[in-house]
């Protein structure tokens, strides 16, 4: 999860107090639906963090105008963003007879994907990207290429593809989705952009894909989890937007009601904070655009005070995103140590067994202090991060989350 941004943490105290001080329920109505408009000025006054809430319309016109889709696409809002995927690779797996999957697939995606290739009686065209790109010197073109040729020897007609991996690897996707396009124009095309939105342009991937599915909690510092996907306006949109329609999932029931004033779909009790949340963040959100030259500013600094005992991970400019990948000279660092050792001085990261870490940039560029931060927890010798029992709870200043 992402830092929760300040008109994000704002929102979410005065929501608790306005839970705790007055006596309207999770299901307000009028707020839910117009915002602090439908409150008089003394109570709208009372919860300041609350007055960005506009309500839910409101709150899908600013998550599709940050992420650039366009006003004829459908937006459909989850409590899960996992809630939205599993429809849209059931409805990818039902109507398609042979998907193309790549190595970058978040896993649980990916089990997904079996799971309903499986049920359905379908193929799947499995390839092999990662290493390629991480440690071959791999283009954009040759990656396409094979990309390509992979779905046209096997005669695919769908394609599921991360914009950015978990590991920060980030496709051409609209590149691809293109020359998918031109060799099989009836093709079905789902994108995962959990680590793409507010992190890098999407607005053109979201146009030339079918259904774009990504959460906030992330690099947009809702820290809440809310699924939100895109169909696009056209056939294959419209099939994914049928299938969505139908996710069984409280928070898209409860928006469902509210906006269409249709009481036959009953729902459940349903936590509506992250609506809050996302919404108070979009108000944080600079432009992306930026935000990423910043990102990748930071992490070539962060490349340079790396020392003699780490190495970057760096593949081709066009593969990066504001995530830096490094490893150990010595491979032989376990995650949990590494991440305790790094924990210890102050730097918050992700680890991987054979000496691997994940560092996501701040769009907030690195000043000395935070720099020679990084710099101490890079020079700490093996034998500190080997031992080190340290309680990851401290509050430390955390250069990097």
């Amino acid at each position: 999860m992402g830092l929760m941004t300040p008109s994000a943490r704002l929102a979410l105290q005065d929501f608790v107090r306005l839970a705790g001080e007055t006596s309207c329920t999770l299901y307000f109505e009028g707020f839910w639906k117009n915002g602090t408009s439908s409150w008089d000025g003394a109570l709208a006054a009372r919860f300041p963090g609350l007055q960005v809430w506009k309500g839910v319309r409101e709150l899908k016109e600013k998550l599709s105008g940050m992420a650039g889709a366009v006003a004829e696409c459908s937006t459909f809002l989850a409590s899960r963003s996992t809630s939205l995927a599993r429809r849209a690779i059931s409805t990818l797996c039902q109507t398609c007879e042979n998907v193309l999957v790549t190595d970058l697939t978040w896993p649980a995606y990916a089990r997904m994907i079996r799971r309903e290739a499986m049920r359905w009686g379908r193929r799947i065209t499995f390839i092999r990207l990662r290493q390629a790109i991480l440690y071959g010197d791999a283009t954009p073109d040759a990656i396409a290429y094979r990309v390509i040729s992979s779905l046209v020897r096997a005669k695919c007609d769908g394609a599921f593809f991360p914009e950015v991996s978990h590991d920060g690897i980030r496709l051409p996707i609209p590149d691809l989705c293109s020359a998918v396009r031109e060799k099989s124009p009836a093709a079905k095309i789902v994108v995962d952009g959990a680590q793409a939105f507010a992190h890098i342009p999407i607005n053109q991937s979201i146009a030339t894909s079918d259904c774009y599915i990504l959460g906030c909690h992330k690099w947009l510092g809702a820290h809440l989890p809310l699924g939100v996907a895109f169909c696009a306006p056209s056939a294959n949109g419209a099939a994914f937007w049928s299938a969505l329609e139908k996710t069984n999932d409280p928070l898209l029931d409860f928006v469902y009601r509210l906006e269409t004033a249709n009481e036959n779909r009953f729902g459940e009790t349903v936590n509506l904070t992250p609506l809050l949340t996302c919404r108070s963040a979009l108000a944080d959100a600079g432009v992306v655009e930026d935000d990423l030259a910043a990102r990748l500013k930071n992490a070539s600094l962060l490349c340079e005070l790396l020392g003699r005992e780490w190495k970057a991970i760096l593949p081709n400019k066009a593969f990066r995103s504001g995530v830096v990948l490094a490893s150990a000279i010595d491979g032989k660092l376990g995650a949990d140590a590494l991440r305790s050792g790094f924990a210890s001085r102050g730097v918050m990261l992700t680890a991987y067994n054979g000496g691997i870490i994940r560092l996501s940039m701040p769009k907030i560029p690195f000043d000395t202090s935070t720099l020679e931060l990084l710099a101490n927890a890079f020079r700490a010798g093996k034998a500190v991060f080997q031992s080190s029992r340290t309680n990851e709870m401290r509050l430390l200043p955390a250069a990097v989350v």
